[in-house]
């Protein structure tokens, strides 16, 4: 059945606008990947025009939410397959061309549930649809980052420790926690089954999963693209995931 998910993050801007140090909005056309219903609008300092914004999203009913809050924007319904937010998708759908070419692309908390092939083949997708000088910005876990401590004075505790304990009442299953030590990518399936890119092959999306949590380390996704990375700003954005701020990956599309 369809899992209609309707966000209330309302912290996007600001992340971006930091992450890529305050660029002038003024014109630019934007895709926000997997923006939900557009809470990215709703920051009263938001200088991205309504009428330049553009959303795709998985959740049927976010899109028509969007549509109503934001009548001058565009929002258009991804059937693609998630195990989390769109069970009844189609597999490996193409991300739909608006007929837009984008001056920014953004993907916040978009390809920390999705799997490394799929990361791969969508963010390709959205490189082609980025304007000439155009920015694609993407968000990332690090599974070893230690945000919490080292940004809002909480517990020692990594992302991916942090994770495991949410989604198992507070308990660390130690044997889990310590194959994940040391690897590029993994994907971690309802807080008990981790893969790695040693035992990917093992296909988890075939089975019902309620919550997958990607992780990337900065080497792996330099190896894939030609990117920048940024480390999270210094200030507690996610209020959902304090200890979880995210990384950023930011490509360039340098043709003329």
């Amino acid at each position: 059945m369809s899992r209609n998910f309707i966000s209330n993050v309302s912290i996007q801007y600001e992340y971006f606008d930091i992450q890529l140090d305050h660029p002038d909005w003024t014109g630019k056309k934007v895709l926000d990947f997997g923006g939900n219903n557009g809470n990215i609008l709703s920051d009263p300092n938001c200088n991205i025009s309504e009428g330049n914004y553009h959303c795709i999203d998985v959740s049927k009913e976010a899109i028509l939410i969007g549509q109503n809050k934001y009548p001058k924007a565009t929002f258009k319904f991804y059937d693609c397959f998630n195990p989390s937010f769109n069970p009844i998708g189609i597999l490996d759908l193409p991300i739909p061309d608006l007929g837009v070419r984008y001056d920014y692309i953004f993907a916040y908390s978009i390809f920390t549930h999705i799997l490394k092939d799929e990361t791969i083949k969508k963010v390709n997708q959205l490189i082609h649809y980025l304007a000439p000088g155009g920015t694609l910005i993407f968000t990332f876990l690090k599974a070893d980052y230690n945000g919490g401590k080292e940004y809002h004075g909480y517990e020692d505790i990594t992302n991916l420790e942090k994770r495991i304990r949410k989604l198992n009442n507070g308990f660390l299953d130690q044997e889990l926690f310590l194959n994940g030590q040391g690897n590029s990518y993994m994907a971690l399936f309802d807080g008990k089954d981790l893969y790695t890119q040693d035992n990917y092959h093992l296909c988890p999306e075939e089975s019902n999963v309620d919550t997958l949590f990607t992780y990337y380390s900065p080497e792996f996704l330099k190896s894939q693209f030609e990117c920048v990375i940024k480390n999270p700003p210094s200030a507690p954005y996610d209020e959902f995931y304090p200890a979880e701020l995210q990384h950023s990956c930011i490509i360039k599309n340098k043709g003329k």
